[in-house]
């Protein structure tokens, strides 16, 4: 009975690994990556990234439909 349930909860996680869409992952992950960097630049004073220049980024990937994007302009 051992290997059997092993063998099914291999199979099943495979499963569940393959059906996700890592190139979504992926650039979610990205645009976070991206946003939290321009954030942080943004908050260094020997930069020339301004408030105005980060917002428009956020709404240039926003266009695009990025859900992180959106959720992150309403909180910011």
């Amino acid at each position: 009975m051992g290997p059997i349930l092993i063998k099914l909860l291999k199979e099943t996680l495979q499963t569940l690994l393959l059906r996700v869409g890592w190139k979504i992952v992926v650039e979610r992950f990205i645009t976070r990556v991206v946003i939290w960097g321009l954030e942080e630049l943004e908050k260094k004073q020997t930069n020339t990234v301004t408030k105005e220049t980060l917002n428009d980024i956020l709404a240039s990937l926003k266009g695009k439909g990025l859900e992180v994007v959106e959720q992150k302009a309403l909180n910011g």
